[in-house]
């Protein structure tokens, strides 16, 4: 009896082959996915945290004089975007005369950022300048300042993915200035 074979298509155990390589592989790439950003929040947060400390030691261990209504040693928060009703800013900079203007932090993209002060009515934060003895004052969104003592909460700097589900907050305590990065 003579074989008949056909080479023109599959056959059915090469495509249940073919469709078990792929399974294989989408159940290594998509939890690998929720990880991946997850370590970008943390990255971005931790990097904010130190940068904090890094100008508040700066500004407590040199000449930190008020410039046009600024102290010189400061994180200015840029590139404001509206998501759904929130403000969030895109971008950092950290200020001063031995920082490296070349040298800001980088914030891969889709991360945002939201500093706020306040507990019930937030209250969006555009800078955080640091006095002579590292205790901060806040510039607002609207250009307003809030000392040290006039500050009645923790400034909480919120890192998020837009349109993901996992968030890191940055607490910044107002007198001491001393950083706790929360889920």
């Amino acid at each position: 009896m003579k074989k008949y074979l056909s080479n023109s298509g599959f056959t059915i155990i090469e495509l249940v082959i073919v469709l078990a390589v792929i399974s294989i592989m989408a159940a290594v790439v998509v939890p690998s996915f929720g990880v991946t950003q997850r370590n970008r929040i943390k990255s971005v947060s931790t990097q904010i945290a130190m940068d904090i400390n890094r100008v508040r030691t700066r500004a407590r261990t040199h000449h930190n004089p008020i410039d046009s209504g600024d102290y010189e040693y400061k994180i200015v928060f840029k590139d404001p975007e509206t998501v759904g009703t929130k403000q969030y800013y895109k971008s950092y900079e950290v200020c001063g005369r031995e920082f490296n203007q070349g040298n800001q932090p980088e914030i891969p993209s889709g991360v945002l950022i939201r500093p706020v002060m306040g507990n019930v009515s937030e209250t969006l934060i555009s800078e955080l300048q640091f006095d002579e003895k590292g205790r901060v004052r806040i510039k607002d969104s609207s250009g307003s300042y809030h000392e040290w003592n006039g500050i009645s909460s923790l400034i909480k700097i919120s890192v998020e993915i837009e349109d993901f589900d996992i968030k890191k907050e940055v607490q910044v305590n107002q007198l001491t200035a001393q950083t706790l990065i929360t889920e």
